[in-house]
């Protein structure tokens, strides 16, 4: 039987909620857990999706380590930079800097 604990989220200090956020970014292949998962970076693209705070946070991490395995990929991440360059052009606040806060890069 799987344990259900809810707690408010909402009552933990920012610094606090960042910290979890950070870790739940972390792409599956870089956590010390086994995963069995198809896109290693889910949880970091569903965390994006909470506030701009959240996504700024999550990018960060998501982006420390980009995993481009196939030719689908590298032009999915192509496109992602194009909309970047839009967005920073447009002054959105989707606007965000990949190449800073990229680390590695695997093809």
């Amino acid at each position: 039987m799987k344990s259900s604990i809810c707690y408010p989220f909402s009552v933990l200090p920012v610094e606090i909620a960042l910290m979890i956020f950070k870790y739940a970014a972390k792409p599956m292949f870089s956590q010390k857990e086994d995963y069995n998962d198809t896109n290693p970076y889910a949880n970091a693209l569903s965390l994006c999706l909470i506030s701009r705070l959240a996504r700024l946070t999550v990018l960060r991490e998501l982006l420390h380590t980009v995993l481009l395995p196939t030719c689908h990929n590298l032009e999915a991440f192509t496109s992602a930079l194009e909309f970047q360059q839009k967005y920073t052009e447009d002054n959105s606040h989707l606007a965000f800097n990949y190449t800073r806060a990229m680390q590695r890069l695997w093809l």
